[in-house]
């Protein structure tokens, strides 16, 4: 006979008390479950959502009111985690298992046969391993949560058996920016549902693509803790000159990326070879922070964002127009690659979202639908795998191919991304006008009148009704 031994743990409810924030819930207290640690005494086992100072794991104080609830009075050990870096730390583990999970039912194939020419979806899934890293490679610890997901090539075959074979790895590698947008997508909706955050465009480096930053982040600590990247923009003029000097222009889009990988791999630094600890990390990481800007910037850093989130909130209306999105989507693939494939439109497609919603929910599907749009109003082939844009739908009249966008496009003193955004920006205006000549040519027109038609009268009559009007004004006799 097996005797089961009973949990022992008792858990309990603590219940915090705090003052409502402007712009936040109303809510003035929240319960969290704990583990009783002795009489008086709790661990906190969940993620706070409204209360400052305490996080998972945080040893706390209560006192047993009349009624039964136990109040926080205190904190007796800290975990030393934070409560906004464990739900931070959340949104990039859901962010990133939503993208492997697009990856592996939309994405990834297994190949067999001869040159691979025979590829079917994988079955149960890729073989993949994450880690975690908190840190950059700067020469100065700096922080920078990201994840490196290694990928496993073998997986198994569509077929009864389950055989294993190996993944087209091209088929993934194609995607790997389109993953990246969507990636970063939902890690934005993440964040602003749990944490009520908003999003705004920041322009790194001029006339290329803005980034997404949390709205209210003070651009000095952005500074402070982008030391690689200013390494790098620190390395790149001098190949950015030496290439103009080879090629007689500026660098494009991709040779405009090589370049930057170049630049990284030259200040790349070495290695570390002694690690440290999270805590010992965060610890001087914030040290640092307040030694540069002062403690009142990096204790007051969450509530500096709670307020920008309010006033993103009241200014930008989280609104998709299908059509509005098609024809930027349109304008900004066609100036920046001229032929491109399906996944480019994809990618664009999720970039023009998360602009557009600044972290709201989006409706599933709805970036396959602006793809769709693209596709069949404003696309053409051009060879067996690759499209343009074809704008005719816009303009019926353009006997030239593009005609409108090739002033645009044929810039090279403009960046190529700011030449994107003038297309994109003139094909708006132009679904703008269409939708408006629509609406006026289909509504009746207001306060039309019946003009009555003028008597008729015989041409021989009006003749000598003329006639007789000059007899009359010469003074001569008027003819019946």
């Amino acid at each position: 006979m097996m005797t089961v031994m009973e949990n022992s743990v008792e858990e309990i409810k603590v219940w915090f008390r705090f003052v409502p924030r402007e712009g936040w819930l109303p809510q003035d207290t929240e319960g969290l479950w704990a583990t009783r640690r002795g009489a008086d005494t709790a661990c906190v086992l969940k993620i706070p959502l409204l209360q400052d100072g305490v996080a998972e794991g945080d040893v706390v104080r209560f006192r047993t009111e009349s009624d039964g609830l136990n109040w926080a009075v205190g904190r007796v050990s800290a975990s030393g985690n934070c409560m906004l870096r464990v739900v931070l730390e959340l949104c990039q583990d859901i962010a990133r298992d939503k993208t492997l999970a697009w990856l592996e039912e939309s994405v990834a194939q297994i190949r067999w046969g001869s040159g691979g020419k025979h590829r079917e979806p994988i079955r149960d899934g890729l073989i993949v391993a994450v880690f975690r890293h908190y840190e950059s490679r700067a020469v100065e610890s700096k922080p920078l949560l990201h994840d490196h997901a290694v990928v496993s090539i073998r997986a198994r075959r569509p077929d009864a058996k389950g055989t294993w074979g190996n993944l087209s790895e091209d088929s993934i590698l194609d995607h790997i920016v389109a993953a990246g947008t969507l990636y970063t997508f939902f890690f934005m909706e993440e964040v602003s549902a749990r944490l009520g955050w908003a999003w705004e465009p920041r322009e790194v480096t001029p006339g290329r693509r803005p980034v997404m930053e949390i709205a209210g982040i003070d651009q000095r600590l952005i500074g402070w803790q982008s030391t690689r990247r200013q390494q790098i923009a620190d390395a790149l003029p001098d190949l950015v000159a030496d290439y103009e000097e080879r090629q007689g222009h500026p660098p494009g889009e991709r040779a405009a990326y090589a370049l930057d990988c170049q630049a990284a791999d030259q200040t790349r630094p070495p290695k570390r070879t002694v690690t440290r600890s999270l805590s010992e990390l965060r610890d001087g990481w914030r040290r640092s922070a307040i030694r540069a800007f002062g403690a009142c910037t990096v204790y007051r850093l969450a509530e500096r964002v709670r307020a920008a989130a309010a006033a993103v909130w009241a200014r930008v209306r989280p609104v998709v127009d299908i059509a509005l999105a098609a024809v930027d989507v349109a304008a900004v693939v066609y100036v920046m690659r001229g032929a491109f494939k399906r996944r480019h439109l994809l990618a664009e497609a999720r970039r023009h979202l998360a602009y557009a919603l600044r972290g709201r929910p989006h409706q599933p599907g709805l970036d396959e639908q602006i793809v769709r749009t693209v596709v069949d109003d404003y696309t053409r082939p051009v060879g067996r795998r690759m499209m343009t844009a074809d704008l005719r739908a816009l303009y019926p009249r353009d006997t030239e191919d593009q005609a409108v966008l090739c002033p645009l496009t044929r810039n090279r003193s403009a960046a190529p991304y700011e030449r994107a955004r003038l297309a994109a920006g003139a094909l708006t205006a132009r679904v703008h006008a269409v939708r408006r000549s629509d609406r006026l040519s289909s509504r009746p027109r207001p306060h039309t009148v019946a003009v009555p038609a003028a008597p008729k009268v015989a041409l021989p009559t009006l003749l000598v009704r003329v006639r007789n009007r000059r007899r009359k004004s010469s003074g001569q006799g008027v003819v019946g």
